[in-house]
C-alpha cells in the first residue's frame, strides 16, 4: 500500500521506531483520527455494498418473476385473478424487503466493532489490535497511557498493510451480476424465438387492458380507440378493418354485441387480394351501443366499445298503479317495468325517461286513441302521463326533442287486463230435493265468496214462477266492511207459505260483487222442497 493511502489527514505515518515509541499527545491524536477515518470508511463501505446487493437481488427477482410469467401467459394464458395476485403478491413483498434491506438500513450505523471485525478478516495477520484498541479506548481512564499508546501505534501498524476498501465480500453481487445477465440474455433470446409479443405480455403483467399475445397478430384496428377516430351516428352504417402479422389466419371474424357482452353476434371478415390488404366487415346499422371484437387464427383483440353519437331514445319507463277502490290495495309506485299486467280499472301513471331533453310526447296504443305526455317542469327528460288498464293491448312512448327529433322504432310493450272473478255461492245444507211439512222450518246452510268482496247476496223463494216471500239480503246493504266471505244459516218458515202436500216450492241465491266497472253476478241453480 502507498504511503499516502494509509497517511493520516496532513501527517505523515509514522515509521517502525516512532510506532515502537510513539511521540507524545500529538502523535496520539494523529494516530486516532488516522484508525476513526479507516473505521468509518469501512462502516460506509459495508453499508453501501449491503443496500447494492439489495437492490441488486430485488432487480433480479423482479425480472426473473416478470419473465416467467411471461413465458406462463404465452403457453397456458394466465388468468386476471393469477395475474393480480402475482403483482399484488410481488409488490408487497418488494415493498416489506425494500423497508427491511434498503431503507431501514439508510437510518441504521454499522456497528463499530462489527467493521472492525470486517477489516481484520481481511489479513490474517491481525491479532485483534484493532478491536482490542477500541475496547480499550472506550475506558482507557482504567488503562495507562503508555500501554493505549502501544496499543493504538500496532492498530495502526496493521491497518497500514490493508486496503480498507476491500473489506466487504463481493462475490454476492458478482453471482447476482451473473443471474441478471443470465435473465437478460434468456430474455433476448426467447424474444428472437418466439413470434408473440413479450412486450404484451409484460404489459400484461402490471393489468394493462391487452389481449394475450398469439401467433397471429392484429393491428391497426378500425374505428379502435385512436382519438381521432370518426364519430359514428347511430342507426347509419359503419366498417370495421384489421391487419393481421404473423402466422396469417384462414379467417377472421367480427363479434359484436348490442346487450353488453353478454352474447356475441358473429359477422365473416372479407380480405383483399393483396398480403398486405386489411380484413373488412361491414355492419348497415349500428345500435345506439355496440361492443365488438375480431378473432383468427389463435389470435384475438381486446374488446372495443364503440363510441356512437345517440339518438333520442327512452332511456327507462317508471310506473306507478292506483287500484279501483273495490281491490282495497295499496298504490304501487316506482316499478321500473314498461309490460303492464293488472286489474282492470288500474290507473296507471307512466314518467318516461329520456336521453335527451324532449318538447311533446305521446302513449301510442296502435287502433286506439293516443294519451299526451307531459314533459316535467324543472326537467325535459322525464315525461309523464296516465291511462286506464281495460283491454288488453300493446303500447309505445314516442316523443319530440326540443331539436324536433323524433325517437325511431320506440319499444312495444304489453298491456295484459287480469280481470275481476266472478263470486261463488253454493247450499251446503239441506240437499236438493228434500221432503219437508208444510208447518216444517227449513234451516238453509249458505256459503258464498269473492276475490275481492261480495257487495250484494238475496236468497229467493219461489211457487210455480210466483213470489212467495220477498227477497231476503243476507248482507246489510251500508255495511262499512265488505265481506269477502259468508258462511250464514238462514230458516225458511214454511208455515206462513200456506202451502200443500204436493206442492213444490223453489229457492236460491243471486250475488253481487264489489266490482266498480262492471260488477260480477251469479244466480246460483235452484233448489227445491217438496211438501209431504
Amino acid at each position: 500500500m502507498s504511503r499516502s493511502r494509509i497517511e493520516p489527514e496532513g501527517a505523515a505515518m509514522a515509521s517502525h521506531d516512532e510506532l515502537k515509541n510513539p511521540n507524545p499527545r500529538g502523535r496520539i491524536l494523529e494516530y486516532a483520527e488516522f484508525i476513526e477515518d479507516q473505521v468509518a470508511r469501512a462502516r460506509s463501505r459495508i453499508k453501501s455494498n449491503d443496500m447494492f446487493r439489495a437492490i441488486l437481488w430485488m432487480i433480479t427477482v423482479s425480472l426473473g418473476v416478470i419473465f416467467l410469467e411471461v413465458i406462463l401467459d404465452h403457453t397456458v394464458e394466465l388468468p386476471s385473478m393469477a395475474r393480480r395476485l402475482i403483482l399484488f403478491g410481488g409488490l408487497g413483498t418488494a415493498a416489506v424487503y425494500a423497508f427491511v434491506r434498503i431503507a431501514r438500513p439508510m437510518l441504521l450505523k454499522v456497528n463499530t466493532l462489527y467493521a472492525a471485525k470486517s477489516i481484520e478478516s481481511t489479513d490474517s495477520t491481525f491479532k485483534n489490535s484493532l478491536i482490542n484498541y477500541l475496547q480499550i479506548r472506550d475506558d482507557a481512564g482504567k488503562v495507562a497511557p503508555s500501554v493505549l499508546a502501544q496499543i493504538e501505534a500496532r492498530a495502526v501498524a496493521d491497518l497500514s498493510k490493508v486496503n480498507v476498501d476491500d473489506v466487504v465480500d463481493q462475490s454476492q453481487i458478482v453471482r447476482l451480476s451473473y443471474a441478471l445477465a443470465a435473465i437478460v440474455v434468456g430474455i433476448c433470446l426467447y424474444s428472437w424465438i418466439t413470434p408473440k409479443s413479450l412486450l404484451d405480455s409484460a404489459r400484461r403483467a402490471f393489468l394493462a387492458d391487452v389481449q394475450r399475445p398469439t401467433n397471429t397478430r392484429f393491428l391497426n384496428i378500425t374505428p379502435g380507440d385512436k382519438p381521432d377516430a370518426p364519430k359514428v351516428m347511430t342507426g347509419m352504417p359503419v366498417e370495421f378493418s384489421v391487419e393481421t402479422l404473423g402466422a396469417q389466419p384462414e379467417a377472421v371474424t367480427l363479434f359484436t354485441s348490442r346487450d353488453e357482452g353478454k352474447t356475441f353476434a358473429e359477422t365473416p371478415m372479407t380480405v383483399g387480394n393483396s398480403f398486405a390488404d386489411p380484413w373488412k366487415a361491414k355492419i348497415d346499422r349500428v345500435p345506439g351501443k355496440l361492443f365488438y371484437y375480431m378473432a383468427g387464427g389463435d389470435g384475438k383483440t381486446r374488446t372495443y366499445e364503440l363510441e356512437v353519437l345517440p339518438v333520442a331514445i327512452v332511456e327507462k319507463v317508471s310506473l306507478d298503479y292506483d287500484f279501483p277502490e273495490y281491490a282495497q290495495a295499496p298504490r304501487r309506485e316506482g316499478v321500473e317495468e314498461g309490460n303492464v299486467e293488472a286489474l282492470q280499472g288500474t290507473r296507471i301513471t307512466i314518467t318516461a325517461f329520456t336521453n335527451q331533453s324532449a318538447r311533446s310526447g305521446t302513449l301510442d296504443f296502435g287502433p286506439r286513441p293516443p294519451v299526451p305526455l307531459i314533459p316535467v317542469q324543472g326537467d325535459q327528460k322525464k315525461l309523464t302521463g296516465t291511462f286506464l288498464v281495460d283491454t288488453d293491448g300493446q303500447y309505445s312512448v314516442k316523443f319530440n326533442t326540443v331539436d324536433g327529433q323524433a325517437n325511431p322504432e320506440p319499444v312495444l310493450y304489453d298491456i295484459r287486463v287480469v280481470k275481476d272473478v266472478a263470486p261463488t255461492a253454493r247450499f251446503i245444507r239441506p240437499e236438493s230435493p228434500t221432503l219437508r211439512p208444510a208447518n216444517a222450518r227449513v234451516p238453509l246452510v249458505i256459503e258464498a265468496s269473492d276475490d275481492f268482496g261480495l257487495k250484494e247476496v238475496k236468497l229467493h223463494v219461489h211457487k210455480n214462477g210466483e213470489i212467495l216471500q220477498k227477497a231476503v239480503d243476507l248482507i246489510e246493504p251500508n255495511a262499512k266492511e265488505v265481506s269477502k266471505q259468508i258462511q250464514k244459516t238462514v230458516a225458511l218458515d214454511l208455515e206462513p207459505l200456506s202451502l200443500k202436500v204436493g206442492d213444490k216450492i223453489e229457492y236460491w241465491l243471486t250475488l253481487r260483487d264489489n266490482s266498480d266497472l262492471q260488477p260480477n253476478k251469479l244466480e246460483t241453480p235452484k233448489q227445491t222442497v217438496e211438501i209431504q
